[in-house]
C-alpha cells in the first residue's frame, strides 16, 4: 500500500503491507520483515520513514505523542514517544487501553512484588492517577445535555470500586 494524490497519481509509494491516515503529519505504516513478522513505523507526508518500522504495535499520533508496543516474552510492553521517535517515557508500561478522548491512557507497570498496578497518565506522560489500583478502565461518552464529552472511569482497589470523572472541560 502507498498514497496517491486527489489526481490518482501516486505520491508515496506502495512500499508497504498496510497504511494508515496521516494524524499530525505522521501515518503508522507496516512493513513484513524477517520470517513474515509485521513490523510498526511512521511515514510522513513526504513519504520519508520518519520513525523505523521496529514495532510491534503502532498507535496513530492523535496527540503530541503516540505509544509503540514491543512484545517481549509474549506481552506487549508499550512506550511513549514524540514524533520524532525520542522516548517520553523512562519506563514501560503493560496492558495500555489508549482510549482516552483526551489523550489519556489506562495502562500498568509491575510493582516490586510482581503485581501489575494500574494507573492513568496523560498524553505527555504526566500521571493523572498513581499506579497503585488493581484494575482500572476509562471510557467516553458524549454528553447532550451538556454538549460535551466526558471521560470517566472504574477503579478496583482492595476489592472496593470506586468512579470518577476525569472531563477536560472547554474554557
Amino acid at each position: 500500500m502507498g498514497f496517491a494524490d486527489r489526481a490518482g497519481k501516486i505520491a508515496i509509494p506502495c512500499n508497504y503491507y498496510s497504511v494508515n491516515a496521516f494524524e499530525r503529519e505522521r501515518a503508522v505504516v507496516a512493513k513484513v520483515v524477517a520470517g513474515g513478522k509485521l513490523a510498526y513505523g511512521y511515514i510522513g507526508p513526504d513519504g520519508r520513514e520518519v520513525i523505523p518500522c521496529a514495532y510491534d504495535e503502532a498507535m496513530p499520533f492523535k496527540f503530541n505523542n503516540a505509544w509503540v508496543g514491543t512484545e517481549q516474552e509474549g506481552e506487549m510492553s508499550y512506550q511513549l514517544i514524540d514524533a520524532e521517535g525520542k522516548v517520553i517515557l523512562p519506563y514501560s508500561v503493560l496492558n495500555l487501553q489508549d482510549g482516552g478522548k483526551f489523550g489519556q491512557a489506562a495502562c500498568a507497570v509491575r510493582g516490586d512484588d510482581g503485581r501489575l498496578r494500574y494507573g492513568i497518565l496523560a498524553n505527555s506522560g504526566r500521571p493523572i492517577l498513581p499506579f497503585e489500583y488493581d484494575e482500572i478502565t476509562i471510557f467516553s461518552e458524549w454528553n447532550a445535555a451538556e454538549n460535551r464529552w466526558t471521560e470517566a472511569g472504574m477503579v478496583t482497589r482492595d476489592g472496593v470500586q470506586y468512579s470518577f470523572d476525569i472531563s477536560k472541560r472547554d474554557e
